[in-house]
Protein backbone atom coordinates (compact mmCIF):
# COMPACT_ATOMS: atom_id res chain seq x y z
CA UNK A 1 0.00 0.00 0.00
CA UNK A 2 1.30 3.35 -1.21
CA UNK A 3 1.22 6.24 1.38
CA UNK A 4 -2.12 8.30 1.45
CA UNK A 5 -4.09 5.32 0.06
CA UNK A 6 -7.41 4.58 1.75
CA UNK A 7 -8.28 0.91 2.67
CA UNK A 8 -12.22 0.34 3.14
CA UNK A 9 -12.99 -2.57 5.62
CA UNK A 10 -16.41 -2.53 6.56
CA UNK A 11 -18.73 -4.10 4.54
CA UNK A 12 -21.76 -1.63 4.20
CA UNK A 13 -24.88 -2.36 6.27
CA UNK A 14 -28.44 -0.79 6.68
CA UNK A 15 -28.37 0.99 9.89
CA UNK A 16 -31.84 0.18 11.01
CA UNK A 17 -31.50 -3.75 10.50
CA UNK A 18 -28.42 -3.85 10.54
CA UNK A 19 -28.10 -6.66 8.08
CA UNK A 20 -24.68 -5.62 5.56
CA UNK A 21 -25.83 -5.22 1.58
CA UNK A 22 -24.89 -8.28 -0.52
CA UNK A 23 -23.58 -8.54 -4.19
CA UNK A 24 -23.00 -5.74 -6.38
CA UNK A 25 -24.15 -3.13 -4.06
CA UNK A 26 -21.67 -3.79 -1.76
CA UNK A 27 -19.06 -2.32 -4.30
CA UNK A 28 -21.28 0.27 -5.39
CA UNK A 29 -21.95 1.41 -1.31
CA UNK A 30 -17.81 0.88 -0.77
CA UNK A 31 -17.41 3.48 -3.74
CA UNK A 32 -19.83 5.70 -2.83
CA UNK A 33 -18.80 6.27 0.49
CA UNK A 34 -14.88 6.39 -0.83
CA UNK A 35 -15.97 8.87 -3.66
CA UNK A 36 -18.00 11.21 -1.38
CA UNK A 37 -15.71 10.66 2.14
CA UNK A 38 -18.32 8.97 3.90
CA UNK A 39 -16.92 7.50 7.48
CA UNK A 40 -17.42 3.15 6.42
CA UNK A 41 -18.32 2.36 10.25
CA UNK A 42 -21.79 4.20 9.74
CA UNK A 43 -24.84 2.75 7.65
CA UNK A 44 -27.18 3.06 5.21
CA UNK A 45 -30.75 3.16 4.69
CA UNK A 46 -33.93 4.29 2.78
CA UNK A 47 -35.53 7.37 3.36
CA UNK A 48 -38.55 6.37 5.87
CA UNK A 49 -36.31 3.79 7.48
CA UNK A 50 -34.05 6.77 8.62
CA UNK A 51 -37.52 8.57 10.18
CA UNK A 52 -38.08 5.65 12.09
CA UNK A 53 -35.00 6.01 13.98
CA UNK A 54 -35.52 10.15 13.77
CA UNK A 55 -33.42 10.97 11.65
CA UNK A 56 -34.20 12.13 8.21
CA UNK A 57 -32.33 13.24 4.80
CA UNK A 58 -31.12 16.51 4.07
CA UNK A 59 -32.89 18.49 1.39
CA UNK A 60 -31.24 17.81 -1.82
CA UNK A 61 -29.02 15.02 -1.04
CA UNK A 62 -29.16 12.28 -3.49
CA UNK A 63 -29.78 8.73 -2.82
CA UNK A 64 -27.49 5.90 -4.25
CA UNK A 65 -29.39 2.78 -6.23
CA UNK A 66 -29.43 -0.88 -5.27
CA UNK A 67 -30.43 -3.54 -6.52
CA UNK A 68 -32.83 -6.83 -5.51
CA UNK A 69 -33.93 -9.19 -6.56
CA UNK A 70 -38.03 -10.11 -5.44
CA UNK A 71 -39.98 -13.33 -6.30
CA UNK A 72 -43.16 -12.16 -8.03
CA UNK A 73 -44.53 -15.10 -8.99
CA UNK A 74 -43.99 -18.27 -6.83
CA UNK A 75 -44.53 -20.56 -9.37
CA UNK A 76 -45.87 -24.01 -9.22
CA UNK A 77 -43.15 -24.90 -6.48
CA UNK A 78 -40.53 -26.70 -9.03
CA UNK A 79 -38.03 -24.25 -10.04
CA UNK A 80 -38.93 -21.51 -7.22
CA UNK A 81 -41.15 -18.86 -9.59
CA UNK A 82 -40.16 -15.67 -11.42
CA UNK A 83 -37.84 -13.61 -10.14
CA UNK A 84 -37.19 -10.04 -10.88
CA UNK A 85 -34.90 -7.44 -10.09
CA UNK A 86 -36.41 -4.31 -8.56
CA UNK A 87 -34.11 -0.88 -7.42
CA UNK A 88 -34.48 0.97 -4.74
CA UNK A 89 -32.25 3.61 -3.28
CA UNK A 90 -30.48 4.26 0.19
CA UNK A 91 -28.82 7.22 2.00
CA UNK A 92 -25.81 7.17 4.52
CA UNK A 93 -25.69 8.84 7.95
CA UNK A 94 -23.42 11.32 6.28
CA UNK A 95 -26.56 12.09 4.40
CA UNK A 96 -29.17 13.06 7.68
CA UNK A 97 -29.90 14.90 9.95
CA UNK A 98 -31.95 14.49 13.73
CA UNK A 99 -35.59 15.25 13.01
CA UNK A 100 -36.82 18.64 14.14
CA UNK A 101 -38.43 18.88 17.65
CA UNK A 102 -42.00 18.91 16.81
CA UNK A 103 -43.92 22.30 18.27
CA UNK A 104 -45.75 21.60 21.42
Amino acid sequence: MMAGETVLTATPYNAVTGNAYAGGNILRLMMTQEVEGYDSRMGWAGFQQWRTIGRTVRKGEKGTSCLTVVIVDRGDGKNGGTRKARGFSVFHYDQTEPLPESAE
